[in-house]
């Protein structure tokens, strides 16, 4: 009695397959079966080798197909499409920039300068997924890079056409690597966090290309058409040798050069044109001198306010410094003084004299001095009273004879 599992059967016929592997073609007669069922059969059939063979062949084709879709050769990473479709790039301050499939696979990937360059020296990336191929970079860049503390990272993720567009979705595929580089932040950094910014955003072809021509990845040159536009006077050069970090870090933070209203593609599109046709130009400068304009004004207000406040301060100082008179110690002799010294001022104002006479004259004269109009013997008049020293006339005589007259009426 031998037994099979029903692979194939028809309106006339059944194969099996034996617990040994073989193949047996069996007539159906009768029998009420199905595929894959378990059937005993006792009659005796001659093997069938051809078709056996073909059978085996197309199975055995089948599963090699099926490895290279879901395994892929073993060390070559290969799949059934490897295209790149899109490209993502990081810029810690090494710039890396990664070229995948549309199964987010990475294909490609370069160093975009000397530190990125370095970093992926020894990192094989073929045939990972993307979000794995970047933890694995971010820890590459932690000693050296991302151990500090603080750190602005930019993510941009690019796709090639239309075509991959349809296959790729760029937004997606950005916020989705942000995710990663935010959860090794948080794992290995968790009282920093605040203290790194992560940027992300899909940049147009045409602006990873004119980025390309410049020496820079797509996200640090859609960072530097921001930062003009915003008045910030870092040159591409400036890009190319420093992080974008440390020129965020000169000019109070990643706000200050980026934002995120500005990082739509329609919006990078028209900074670049902007970049071309010199109108990014113009506008810095203006900033530029309304900038300067702003601080000459604020410099005058400050100067004027020095000023104001250096007069208050004089004024302030002189009406302290004025005494006030100390009534306690010093009320009597003062009120005294002061009280001359007005008296004076007053008689000085009204045109007096203070001095006082220090005695007073002893007799008034009664009369004015009279000369008489007779002639002396010799010829003049005689002068009955004498001449005092400031002129005037004392007549001595006839002030005894009043004195006499009077004690004479009192006798």
């Amino acid at each position: 009695m031998n037994k099979g599992i029903v692979m194939e059967m028809d309106d006339s016929s059944i194969i099996v397959m034996t617990p040994e592997g073989s193949f047996r073609k069996i007539p159906l007669e009768q029998r009420k079966c199905q595929v894959g069922e378990e059937i005993l059969f006792t009659v005796a059939v001659r093997k069938i080798r051809k078709p056996m063979i073909m059978f085996t062949s197309s199975i055995a084709a089948a599963s090699i197909v099926l490895l290279l879709l879901f395994n892929g050769f073993s060390g070559s990473g290969m799949v059934l499409n490897k295209q790149v479709v899109a490209y993502v790039s990081i810029d810690i301050n090494p710039s890396i920039e990664m070229g995948i499939d549309e199964n987010k696979i990475v294909r490609e990937i370069q160093g975009l300068n000397d530190d990125g360059i370095a970093l992926i020296k020894n990192i094989k990336f073929d045939g990972k997924p993307v979000d794995q191929l970047t933890e694995e970079i971010l820890q590459q860049a932690e000693p050296q890079y991302l151990s500090k503390g603080e750190g602005d990272i930019v993510i941009s993720s690019t796709v090639e056409d239309n075509k991959a567009a349809a296959k790729v979705n760029d937004v997606e595929l950005s916020n989705k690597l942000k995710d990663v580089v935010f959860q090794h932040i948080e794992t290995k950094h968790p009282d920093q966090v605040k203290q790194y910014d992560i940027t992300s955003f899909a940049a147009p072809k045409e602006v990873r290309e004119a980025a390309k021509t410049n020496g820079l990845s797509a996200g640090k040159y859609t960072v530097y058409l921001n930062a003009k536009d915003n008045g910030n006077e870092a040159t591409i050069d400036d890009f190319k040798k420093e992080s974008v970090h440390t020129i965020a870090k000169e000019s109070g933070g990643i706000d200050q050069l980026v934002h995120p209203e500005n990082l739509t593609k329609d919006k990078i599109l028209a900074l670049m044109d902007g970049e071309k046709n010199g109108s990014l130009d113009r506008k810095l400068a203006q900033q530029i001198q309304s900038k300067k304009d702003d601080e000459m004004k604020k410099n005058k207000n400050d100067s004027s306010k020095k000023a104001i406040t250096s007069t208050q301060s004089s004024t302030k100082s002189g009406l302290k410094s004025t005494a006030k008179p100390d009534t306690k110690s010093n009320g009597k002799s003062n009120g005294k003084s002061n009280d001359k010294s007005n008296d004076k001022s007053n008689d000085i104002s009204t045109g007096k004299s203070t001095a006082k006479p220090t005695a007073k004259p002893t007799a008034k004269p009664t009369s004015k001095p009279t000369i008489s109009a007779k002639p002396t013997d010799n010829g003049k008049p005689k002068d009955n009273g004498k001449q005092t020293d400031n002129g005037k006339q004392a007549d001595n005589g006839k002030k005894n004879d009043s004195k006499d007259k009077g004690r004479s009426g009192t006798d």
